[in-house]
């Protein structure tokens, strides 16, 4: 695995939900984690929708993704 990050589970507490809190936590943690030189396994489907929304960060994701083409 050895620079692999995998991503299996986002949650915000209920009051933030909504607001944002979840997506900018995420966006924070994928340019920290590009930024070690790390690779990401977006597993929690909220990650990895969000990487197929935003599609600047698949050049982080692992190739070895199973779903690696459906971003």
């Amino acid at each position: 695995m050895g620079n692999q990050t995998a991503l299996i589970h986002t949650e915000a507490p209920k009051q933030l939900q909504g607001t944002g809190a979840a997506s900018a936590l995420l966006e924070k943690t994928l340019a920290h984690l590009k930024a070690q030189q790390r690779t990401v396994l977006p597993f929690c489907p909220y990650v990895f929708d969000y990487i197929k929304i935003h599609s600047e960060w698949k050049e982080i994701v692992h190739p070895s993704f199973t779903k690696y083409d459906e971003i």
